[in-house]
């Protein structure tokens, strides 16, 4: 999304939110963080006071998250679209589950590794883990990539 607006890559991921939302397959949404980890800095990706809700898509091998939340009167979006195969359970507790993910696809060049903390229910953080499980699905594509209006690559 190099070389447009902040205001035109919002619309851009918006319109892709509305396609995912008809096309797509909904796996749920949970509030969450993503932060992006190197040489043990901490960047954020989707971050707030409050934690932003993040819709959760199951497309092939692939895992996508979207969120859209507002700063300081702007709106911020984060869209990021993971291999199965590189995502790992780091943590889970009763309420929520910490998402390891190696970088891959455009990011693959790229040293370090996304945390995703969501904070989910019993059911939600069942899927996630099925789908993380499914050997099935790790066998696809390994497209990678993260966008979000607070840090880019």
């Amino acid at each position: 999304m190099e070389g447009t607006t902040q205001e035109e890559n919002y619309k851009k991921v918006l319109g892709e939110y509305v396609d995912k939302l008809a096309t797509g397959t909904y796996v749920g949404t949970a509030r969450g963080l993503l932060y992006f980890i190197h040489n043990g800095f901490k960047y954020p990706m989707i971050s707030s006071r409050i934690p932003p809700l993040i819709d959760i898509f199951l497309d092939g091998s692939t895992l996508e998250f979207m969120s859209f939340w507002s700063k300081d009167r702007r709106n911020m979006y984060a869209l990021c679209k993971f291999a199965i195969s590189k995502i790992k359970i780091f943590r889970e507790r009763s309420d929520y589950i910490l998402l390891s993910i190696e970088p891959h696809g455009k990011l693959k060049n790229i040293e370090g590794k996304f945390l995703l903390l969501l904070y989910t229910n019993k059911e939600l953080k069942d899927t996630i883990k099925l789908i993380l499980e499914s050997e099935e699905l790790k066998n696809g594509e390994e497209e990678g990539f993260a966008y979000s209006t607070l840090f880019s690559f």
